[in-house]
């Protein structure tokens, strides 16, 4: 189970892929992209012996497939964290990334975990569109859910676990203390309504904490 830690830098690798993945090629950044760009960095961390995310994949329709990656992407979307057009880091996205950077880079592997997302969009970044998952397609990977074994992505049943986190032994990563935790968490639960100054939202609350505040007056 992913624990509060995990889930916070999952929303973050996530902010971090997309980051990259726009510096080296946004013609390149699509759905069906960022889904393999996440398992790829993943697959990359294990290669390295580092968990680099703690999305769990399993085999879809068009390969690898994280569902709790599909409501990250959603939420952020909702919440004017990215763009839904072109999953491009927003100014709420990017001020939360650089809120936590400082904190991941001072982590012991940190510096890694970053190189690592940066080498995965580089490797990747001509890939467009579909072809990037028939390329995936090619790959044989160590497959959790048949202990390791290692089979072409192609030829893995659908439903099949290809990526399990809390099943593999590569070090943790886990970059950010309790309080941090609690202002990521608290920061991704606010509605993007809350936070602009013309929304009818904003106004009603403002216009009620006035109110209260001059009752008590």
């Amino acid at each position: 189970m992913t624990t509060r830690a995990q889930f916070a830098w999952n929303k973050v690798a996530l902010l971090a892929v997309l980051d990259h993945a726009h510096r080296v090629n946004p013609a390149a950044v699509t759905n069906v992209a960022i889904q393999k760009l996440l398992f790829l960095t993943e697959l990359e961390g294990r290669k390295e012996n580092i968990k680099a995310a703690y999305y769990r994949f399993f085999r879809y329709k068009h390969g690898p497939f994280s569902t709790e990656l599909s409501w990250n992407i959603a939420e952020f979307e909702k919440g004017a964290l990215i763009d839904s057009e072109n999953g491009e880091l927003l100014d709420r996205g990017k001020y939360l990334l650089d809120y936590v950077l400082p904190e991941i880079k001072n982590s012991d592997l940190g510096a890694d975990v970053i190189g690592i997302i940066a080498k995965t969009s580089e490797k990747w970044k001509n890939f467009r569109g579909w072809s990037i998952v028939k390329e995936v397609y090619k790959l044989k990977v160590p497959v959790d859910d048949y202990s390791g074994k290692i089979v072409k992505i192609k030829d893995i049943p659908e439903k099949v676990d290809i990526i399990i986190p809390e099943r593999s032994h590569e070090r943790e990563f886990n970059p950010f203390p309790d309080d941090l935790v609690e202002d990521i968490c608290t920061e991704l639960s606010i509605p993007a309504a809350r936070l602009d100054p013309s929304s009818e939202e904003l106004r009603h609350v403002a216009s009620e904490s006035l109110a209260a505040a001059l009752a008590r007056s």
